[in-house]
């Protein structure tokens, strides 16, 4: 595409000599469905940006170009590389993206949680998670087959509360933009936290998990309608049981 290799080379002349951007080009098979063509997109954007194991990195960063980020992106992945490079931590990936975070949802810009759901939309791996990933790659459909137990094996991703990328595409895109309406209510975050000097302690998966059976303890246990109601400062609990319970309360919190 012409204007994609515009933007590039714009964007790669702000550097002059010292030009750290690159980029390769992916001619994908004709007849394949729009989800197989991503999948073999990423894996194919994968191979390339970690290279061999003696010139590239340890660690990559996942971006479409239809993202925006938040001011302190790149701080937040840096900061977050200590726990995802510690095999005690048990990490799948660090995202940006937070499924849940709807604008009057969140608020706090400097929390960030463990999840065992994989969010996608700007996130990081490290080669180490790529080179179990990349012979069993899938011909499609690649973010649900990530999230598969079979893939995740009881790993973990932490991401913050409020959202550190915002999808703005309108147009085009493999699911033509049905989830636009979800995507659009969440919150971007717009502050510049200094994780640099935050203490991750808290996330570490001991004192995490701890503290998050603690919490639940000391909950109110309270009613699927008295927990919609709420609107105090103190933690409530609701007991749901199966999946159509867990819809309901979702649907309805």
């Amino acid at each position: 595409d012409p204007t994609v290799s515009s933007t590039i080379s714009s964007f790669a002349a702000k550097f002059g000599r010292r030009n750290p951007v690159s980029a390769v080009r992916h001619e994908q098979k004709a007849g394949e469905n729009g989800y197989q063509l991503l999948s073999q997109h990423y894996g194919f954007g994968l191979r390339e940006a970690f290279g061999t194991k003696h010139d590239g990195p340890e660690r990559v960063i996942v971006l479409e170009e239809d993202i925006e980020v938040a001011p302190d992106f790149f701080k937040f992945f840096g900061r977050m590389s200590v726990l995802l490079d510690d095999p005690a931590e048990n990490l799948l990936c660090v995202s940006a993206w937070n499924d849940n975070g709807m604008r009057g949802y969140v608020k706090d810009e400097t929390r960030a949680v463990r999840s065992d759901f994989f969010p996608g939309l700007g996130w990081m791996l490290t080669r180490e998670v790529w080179e179990e990933l990349e012979p069993i790659w899938p011909r499609g459909y690649w973010d649900d087959w990530l999230r598969e137990p079979e893939r995740r094996k009881g790993r973990k991703t932490i991401r913050p509360e409020v959202s550190r990328t915002f999808h703005f595409g309108k147009s085009g895109g493999t699911s033509n933009n049905v989830y636009s309406k979800y995507l659009d209510s969440i919150q971007l975050s717009s502050s510049d936290v200094d994780w640099a000097s935050s203490d991750i302690g808290h996330l570490r998966s001991g004192a995490y998990d701890g503290a998050l059976k603690a919490s639940l303890r000391a909950a109110e246990a309270v009613t699927l309608a008295d927990a919609a109601s709420h609107s105090g400062p103190e933690d409530v609990r609701v007991t749901y049981s199966g999946l159509r319970g867990f819809e309901e309360a979702a649907r309805r919190l």
